[in-house]
């Protein structure tokens, strides 16, 4: 194996596909990275066992072959090479390869690709096509709600749920709840792609032009394709899925709001994130809405306290009073470029539901008085 590539997008590979990266002190191999040269690409891979991720970029190849290497080193050395090209080579011995560019030599240990686990094959079953940017987008609308606890396993994930050609990401962690929707083709399926795994293919789908998914109730596959310009030829992740049932998130959507407000986006963010400095070790904001107007207050009994006021379309007419964990409300703002965001509750003690366009929604529940 023998090829030269450039050296920014070797190093922004080596980073695509290194959340794949195994424990290296259960299997030594699997703390390596799998590189495959042939026919003017290079292939990277790694494997955990539970998802294994790869792409392909572009490489000029004296030498076709294959080998593995200490994914984290080879990653350092890139990073650290003062040239636009790297050259690697796979030494006679078999045992390293000769990594160079500028006035830098590198030499480092590989291990043979036969000891490198088997990859999975990309599952053409129940197949369906879909624009990565639109894909991208769903991901990062939901991608901050999804349970950061791993004993709750089902939650601990983004559902996929595709119903009469749309395709609906859902994420809680039980205190909001985040849904984006993407029109695509394909039939009725369903599955949960574990958190780790969703945090691999926000990397990947990031610059791609389309992006397939399939699979079957066990694992999925994922393949992104970045066109002429991209930096990469295509990538590539399979996951296994999470083992069980959904909740019926469509239940906590509340129906039939009694208030709705259309703020600007932006301001109602800025707004928030000011008040929130203000937060302690539980932080609350408390927000009351009334005719014209949109008034956020928070107050720390150590440090002081924060009032902002904004104003808002179709307002309440009877002034209602809500509070909220404003990270809670911030973080799905952050996730949107909508100019206006809409605001819907029912009453100072339901859920609050913040919409945006048409494809968006989170539901965010309300903090107790004294919580």
């Amino acid at each position: 194996m023998k090829f030269s590539a450039n050296r920014d997008v070797l190093c922004d590979a080596l980073h695509a596909v290194g959340g794949g990266v195994g424990n290296a002190q259960t299997m030594p191999i699997l703390g390596n990275v799998l590189l495959t040269a042939k026919d003017g690409e290079l292939e990277l891979a790694t494997t955990n066992l539970d998802f294994a991720v790869g792409c392909a970029v572009a490489a000029s190849v004296s030498k076709t072959g294959s080998s593995t290497l200490p994914a984290r080193k080879l990653t350092g050395i890139c990073r650290a090479i003062d040239s636009d090209i790297i050259d690697l080579e796979l030494l006679s011995s078999g045992n390293s390869v000769r990594i160079s560019g500028g006035g830098s030599v590198f030499r480092l240990t590989a291990l043979p690709p036969s000891d490198f686990p088997s990859l999975p094959q990309i599952i053409l079953e129940n197949q369906i096509t879909l624009k990565a940017e639109a894909l991208s987008r769903a991901m990062n609308s939901v991608d901050y709600a999804q349970s950061r606890d791993e004993h709750r396993q089902v939650l601990n994930g983004t559902f996929f749920q595709l119903e009469d050609g749309v395709l609906a990401l859902v994420a809680t962690d039980g205190r909001r709840l985040a849904r984006s929707t993407v029109p695509c083709n394909g039939g009725d399926w369903s599955f949960i792609l574990p958190a780790r795994s969703a945090t691999e293919l926000l990397r990947l789908v990031e610059g791609g032009t389309d992006a397939t998914l399939s699979g079957t109730g066990r694992q999925v596959s994922f393949s992104i394709f970045y066109g002429e310009t991209g930096k990469f030829i295509r990538s590539w992740l399979v996951s296994k899925v999470v083992d069980g049932n959904y909740p019926n998130y469509r239940q906590v959507i509340p129906s039939t709001p009694v208030h709705r407000l259309v703020l600007q986006r932006e301001t109602f963010l800025a707004a928030l994130s000011r008040a929130a400095l203000m937060g302690g070790a539980a932080p609350a904001v408390q927000i009351k809405f009334s005719e014209n107007l949109v008034e956020l207050s928070a107050s720390n009994g150590e440090f002081g306290d924060a009032y902002e006021r904004i104003a808002a379309v179709a307002p309440s007419q009877t002034p209602v009073e809500i509070s909220f964990n404003p990270r809670y409300l911030i973080e799905p703002l952050r996730a949107r470029s909508s100019p206006e965001v809409a605001f819907e509750f029912r009453d100072s003690l339901s859920p609050g539901v913040l919409r945006s366009d048409d494809d968006f929604l989170c539901v965010v529940m309300p903090l107790r008085s004294g919580s």
